[in-house]
């Protein structure tokens, strides 16, 4: 039996049909690929300003407690903690101990950021394994830089400490740790 239009009862799509939903397909991915960037820079930048803030949290605690601390990156599992210094519990000496409070305690970095390396000054850079930044009471800090990077590696956003006044400046480049970047405080 004939439709009114005269097919005999062919049913799908048309060629024109398909390029029509293939066109908006590609306009709605060119649209959102974007977004996806933007918002992706913008995790990287803000977990760049949230371990700014903890490096300045321990660098402070530090001279509160009148004890060393410590800032521990572990590149392989993308982890980051806090070590206070405290006497040992089963004999002499002291061992450092890790921290339980709030943002001190053992963090994972956001899907998609990764520690890309840690460099110390006087030490060679880590690009596995755990390394440490170390905070005295007296109000010091190492002199590192800490790389983090999207895990496309296409941004890499630096956090260089200052060792006397414990502040932190981030970069959105690759920053050496044997120079001093030339825009001062960072971003």
């Amino acid at each position: 039996m004939k439709s009114p239009s005269g097919s005999a009862g062919k049913s799908g799509f048309t060629l024109l049909e398909m390029m029509i939903v293939v066109v908006i397909i590609g306009l709605v991915a060119a649209l959102a690929y974007p977004q996806y960037q933007i918002v992706s820079r913008a995790n990287l930048r803000e977990t760049s300003r949230k371990l700014a803030g903890t490096i300045r949290y321990i660098y402070a605690r530090s001279i509160m407690d009148k004890k060393p601390w410590r800032l521990a990156f572990d590149m392989d599992k993308n982890q980051v903690w806090a070590e206070r210094l405290e006497p040992r519990t089963d004999g002499p000496g002291n061992e450092y101990v890790m921290a339980k409070l709030g943002s001190l305690k053992k963090i994972a970095l956001p899907e998609g950021v990764m520690i890309r390396d840690v460099k110390v000054l006087g030490r060679e850079a880590s690009q596995q394994g755990v390394e440490y930044i170390y905070f005295t009471p007296y109000g010091g800090v190492e002199r590192a830089v800490v790389h983090l990077v999207h895990e496309n590696h296409r941004w890499v956003f630096s956090l260089v400490t200052k060792p006397l006044s414990g502040r932190v400046a981030i970069f959105d480049y690759d920053v050496d740790i044997e120079r001093e970047p030339m825009e001062g405080d960072g971003i």
